[in-house]
């Protein structure tokens, strides 16, 4: 147990049993008698009135309590709403926990705070969201198993079925970080292969196998993150309103030139906007880069043949 928590232990263990000695609390912590009159010291020096009695050791000045939490009602808003949007995309589980944690947030607020609280969720209605393709819980298998594979720094093999080529692929990766984001886990790690930083939806990993073997982490130098491509497009202006509202996650800027709206994007490739920019038909033109232009064209085309 580290100092903080301790210090902190000690002062629910003075509030909850009245007096202690320096040797039950000793006993308690494992520690020396000496570590417990320096972390009395320290909790006196930091505001907490602890006071000394002949042959009955520690406790607190009559009146003091440490409350169980110290949330203003703004902080407890923000938590409330926090979990009600948390029920929405999670698993059973960690939904049930986030209703079951809103209880307990209720029950130690004041009554004036309670009651602001209740009347904030009588009038606000978070909609369940539509089955996500992979539901946020953390402890299911693969997450923990990813997740322990990160703070060991061990090396993976994953079998990978990436959408630009439309087969799986092998790799040695070295796993970074765990991501949850619209609906699908995300993995970070460095790809071996391809020498660069990437982004695995965990839903195309087709396989996974954690190696024995260790890696460490690597200095930026020898990243080779993707060159930066902008992404620029002219929207109609009959559609401004609809593009802000349904407006792609790589959005940079915007300006209007001429009543039509002119947006940079700055996706991780090309195959992440294509799809996007198809479902706006004629009413959105890409202005660069080139190949992004030609590739919409060609969809096009094909899109004619089929349906002529």
């Amino acid at each position: 147990m580290n100092r903080i928590d301790r210090l902190f232990g000690i002062t629910t263990h003075l509030q909850a049993r009245g007096h202690l000695r320096a040797a039950d609390l000793a006993d308690i912590y494992e520690v020396s008698i000496r570590t417990i009159y320096r972390d009395i010291a320290a909790l006196s020096e930091s505001g907490v009135p602890i006071v000394s009695l002949p042959g009955r050791g520690y406790s607190l000045v009559d009146g003091y309590f440490l409350p169980p939490l110290l949330l203003s009602t703004r902080e407890a808003t923000a938590l409330v709403i926090g979990a009600r949007l948390l029920a929405g995309q999670a698993s059973t589980d960690v939904a049930e926990a986030a209703e079951e944690s809103v209880a307990k947030i209720l029950a130690v607020m004041s009554d004036d705070a309670r009651r602001e609280l209740r009347q904030l969720d009588d009038v606000l209605d978070f909609a369940m969201s539509p089955q996500p393709r992979e539901p946020l819980d953390v402890g299911e298998g693969r997450v923990r198993a990813l997740g322990q594979a990160i703070l060991e720094r061990r090396l993976m093999t994953i079998r990978y079925f990436g959408r630009n080529r439309g087969q799986q692929t092998v790799r040695k990766v070295e796993p970074l970080r765990l991501g949850y984001a619209n609906g699908a886990w995300y993995l970070t790690a460095y790809c071996r292969d391809r020498q660069e930083e990437r982004a695995f939806r965990l839903d195309r990993i087709e396989r996974f196998e954690v190696e024995s073997e260790t890696f460490r982490a690597r200095p930026a130098t020898q990243i080779h993150e993707r060159p930066v491509v902008d992404v620029i497009v002219r929207f109609r202006r009959d559609i401004r309103r609809w593009v802000r509202e349904r407006q792609h996650w790589s959005f940079v800027s915007e300006e209007t030139i001429d009543d039509e709206l002119l947006v940079c994007y700055r996706p991780g490739d090309l195959d992440e906007i294509a799809n996007w920019l198809l479902g706006w038909g004629t009413a959105a033109e890409v202005i660069a880069p080139r190949e992004l232009r030609d590739r919409l064209r060609d969809e096009a085309r094909g899109l004619l043949e089929m349906l002529t």
